[in-house]
């Protein structure tokens, strides 16, 4: 296996073993997302489509790849929903679609917020 096979390897057990340590229950979602990078008046955004939520954090799949401790808004797509949420990227790794990102949250979400995002 190559050097950058191992790495991969590495970074995936590494998450594996984050992930079980987990507090907060995952939930599935699968809704899509606005991502907004920077500060006002002019951010950049990056469509995403968001795979689990928990109170604590998030789960997305985007195009491109952002760095762990970048700040993003996570908006959801369309008009009304959920509040948008602030978070700072922990991981990002590769995906079939993209770039798997997991991204931590600024304030934890309450039970009813989580169910927001997931309907």
């Amino acid at each position: 296996m190559s050097q950058q096979g191992l790495n991969l390897l590495e970074a995936l057990e590494r998450e594996q073993s984050r992930l079980e340590r987990r507090a907060s229950i995952r939930h599935r979602c699968e809704c899509s997302a606005v991502i907004l990078l920077g500060e006002s008046p002019a951010p950049v955004s990056v469509n995403a489509k968001v795979r689990n939520i928990s109170s604590g954090g998030i789960g997305l799949v985007l195009r491109r790849q952002l760095h762990p401790g970048t700040l993003v808004t996570i908006k959801p797509q369309g008009v009304g929903g959920p509040r948008a949420l602030v978070a700072r990227v922990v991981f990002s790794l590769p995906h079939t679609n993209g770039w798997q990102t997991g991204c931590e949250l600024n304030e934890p979400l309450t039970d009813a917020e989580v169910q927001a995002w997931c309907s």
